[in-house]
């Protein structure tokens, strides 16, 4: 091995052991300097916090001689933010805590470098490889709130496509489900639930499904269709098409999916007639 490639190897071997050594002082100098920085009233006593921060230090300095814990630190940094999230944190404030830790590591490291008379270069591996574990780490943390950030997304979408399940009940027996705009995937998915679940909850005898507002016969809408139907026949529930466009009518013929026994009407008023409901 290169001598000089062998000294940066047992400089980082020698100062990430002393970080784990340190690591409990190194993450009380973090949290004093973070709160040095604010207006808070509050010192170094959070000993959650401390112990975080303890096994951060940990990290970077067991990362300085295994490559193996980069990857570790990304997990962690995400379960720390899940636990931000839960206690209420939010990200920015959180991440700007960051460069508190930063300065406070980056001095240790100069001291300890000074101390055994590094020279540039090994100074320059050493604060790379713990500045790319820290970002790691933040990435982790970062992900985390995406995450927590796409299921809340995710959760009010499909809250907002129950609701664009409008089935109205016409009697006590017979309901009308008005499908309106485009119909992808997800609301396809939604559609279906919630139709199944009213009609069979209400106890329903008809489902009036009426599609005259469909306006493309995606391959999406046919295999709707074609659950939904099938569905409802299970159930013991009559479904009753109405305001079929030619177009869709010819996608159903296209797709192999027979209406045969489907009741099919006009539209919404020759179903109603039909129902003796008027």
């Amino acid at each position: 091995m290169d001598l000089e490639l062998k000294q940066i190897k047992e400089a980082k071997e020698a100062l990430g052991k002393k970080m784990i050594e340190s690591s409990e002082q190194l993450a009380r100098q973090m949290v004093e300097a973070f709160y040095e920085n604010t207006d808070s009233g509050e010192r170094a006593a959070d000993k959650e916090l401390i112990e975080i921060l303890g096994r951060l230090v940990k990290i970077i300095g067991e990362g300085l001689f295994d490559e193996c814990v980069e990857q570790e630190s990304a997990v962690w940094g995400e379960r720390v933010g899940f636990m931000t999230i839960d206690k209420g944190g939010e990200l920015i404030p959180t991440l700007k805590m960051s460069s508190h830790y930063k300065k406070v590591l980056l001095s240790y490291i100069l001291e300890a470098g000074e101390q055994a008379k590094w020279n540039n270069k090994i100074l320059i591996e050493i604060i790379s490889k713990a500045d790319s574990i820290v970002t790691t780490t933040v990435a982790g943390f970062a992900q985390a709130f995406i995450s927590h950030s796409n299921r809340l997304l995710e959760e009010s979408q499909n809250e907002y496509l129950k609701i664009s399940v409008p089935i109205v009940p016409l009697s006590k027996k017979v309901a009308i489900l008005p499908l309106i705009g485009e119909i992808h995937q997800k609301r396809a998915e939604i559609l279906i639930q919630q139709a199944l679940k009213a009609s069979s909850e209400q106890g329903y005898d008809s489902l009036i499904i009426d599609v005259s507002g469909v306006q493309t016969a995606t391959p999406i809408v046919i295999d709707m269709f074609h659950k939904l139907i099938g569905s409802l026949t299970l159930l013991g529930i009559t479904p009753i098409l109405t305001g079929i466009r030619p177009q869709l009518s010819k996608s159903f013929v296209q797709s192999n999916i027979t209406l045969d026994g489907i009741t099919i009407m006009n539209n919404l008023h020759h179903a109603v007639s039909y129902l003796s409901l008027d």
